[in-house]
């Protein structure tokens, strides 16, 4: 459990484990706002699982007081096909932005939670999943949702490979949630400029059809540190792989999809590993 040690509000946080599945054990990888008092704080289920069925949900406040509304989604295990599921380790992985939060197992969507649709019906009316959360991972036994576990040999496992949290980087002091980090990155990567037409800042581009850079800062030294950059991305692209240099170390992540702002231009807000 992250609580009191660190939460974060927005961008992709993912777990690689194997799962018991047997009688009786529930594990689960989870999430809780840091303000407020359950459901009213807002859950994150990235994974849930108990007898056979494994769960992606999101639980917000109700008109009643400890009464959640949830956005469940649900899946038997035999649904994969895989006699063998259980004994390998998956990929779960969540993807939380300002409108939505959605959620995988190895690549797979399971649910896609609208955040339009979660405020809380209480007199406050505030939407739990617009807060940092800190992160649990615990597995259960027996209770209400486990099931019996009386013919399961103990111990049993919850093996957990790593847990990774990438934070993605918006200026809160610029207009509406698809606006890029606008910073002079310049001294740091080296240089260049932003394609015509393009914002100002140092804010590399790409090029629709290559992918080539307008600059040459997107590419900075290797030696030089970069924890917020912004690249612009033609409308006409819809994903593309990012790499990011920091702290002598090439980082690159998988493709993620660009998201286009009112005036035309496609952003990608870099994510970057903590």
């Amino acid at each position: 459990m992250t609580r009191g040690l660190h939460s974060w509000m927005y961008g992709r946080v993912e777990m690689r484990g194997r799962i018991d599945t047997r009688a009786g054990l529930w594990p689960a990888f989870w999430t809780l706002g840091v303000k407020g008092r359950w459901p009213s704080q807002g859950e994150i289920d990235i994974m849930e699982y108990y007898r056979g069925t494994l769960l992606a949900n999101a639980a917000w406040g109700s008109e009643k007081q400890w009464v959640p509304r949830w956005d469940d989604a649900k899946i038997l295990i035999a649904d994969f096909k895989d006699p063998n599921w259980s004994t390998r380790f998956h990929v779960w992985r969540m993807d939380w932005d300002v409108d939505s939060i959605r959620l995988y197992v190895d690549g797979r969507i399971l649910n896609t939670i609208d955040l339009k649709e979660t405020f809380n019906k209480d007199k406050e009316g505030r939407n739990p999943f617009r807060q940092p959360h800190y992160i649990i991972l615990n597995l259960a036994v027996g209770g209400s949702s486990g099931g019996d576990p009386s013919n399961t040999k103990f111990p049993a496992k919850f093996e957990v490979d790593y847990v990774r949290v990438y934070k993605q980087l918006l200026n809160p002091d610029l207009s509406g949630p698809n606006q890029p980090v606008r910073t002079d990155v310049s001294t740091r990567l080296g240089g260049g400029r932003a394609g015509a037409g393009q914002p100002r800042g140092n804010v590399g581009c790409l090029d629709a059809k290559t992918g080539a850079g307008a600059g040459q800062h997107h590419q900075g030294p290797p030696k030089q540190v970069c924890h917020v950059v912004a690249a612009c991305i033609s409308a006409t692209m819809t994903s593309f792989t990012f790499t990011l240099f920091a702290e002598d170390r090439r980082h690159n992540g998988p493709p993620f999809p660009v998201s286009c702002s009112r005036i035309g231009c496609c952003y990608w807000p870099f994510l970057t590993k903590r």
